[in-house]
């Protein structure tokens, strides 16, 4: 899901090294599955917390963090106008890290 978009083509080669260096031998079919799974799963839990929080009342659709992060950020400029002023360049960076360390 993630991989067709192309985002998490360094990340993928990062775990893969990084794995390697600790004598874990894994395919990149296996690391990218490990990082699709990371990211289905995120992405599940960053629209449930969004729902929880009140941003939003449905699911959104989407199949990449960064789209929904960007879909999440368009609503609430219309909802919330003081949305302008979170940190969504840290957002962004944190689902990265999160993303790569479950699939870690």
């Amino acid at each position: 899901m993630a991989l067709a978009y192309g985002s998490f083509h360094e990340l993928s080669h990062q775990l893969r090294f990084l794995l390697f260096e600790m004598g874990i031998a894994l395919s990149q079919q296996h690391i990218d599955y490990y990082i699709t799974l990371a990211h289905r799963t995120y992405l599940k839990k960053l629209q449930q917390a969004a729902i929880e929080e009140g941003f939003i009342s449905a699911p959104l659709m989407s199949h990449h963090v960064h789209d929904f992060l960007e879909q999440l950020r368009s609503k609430l400029k219309e909802t919330l106008p003081e949305s302008r002023f979170f940190s969504w360049d840290k957002l962004y960076y944190q689902c990265n890290e999160t993303i790569a360390n479950t699939a870690l």
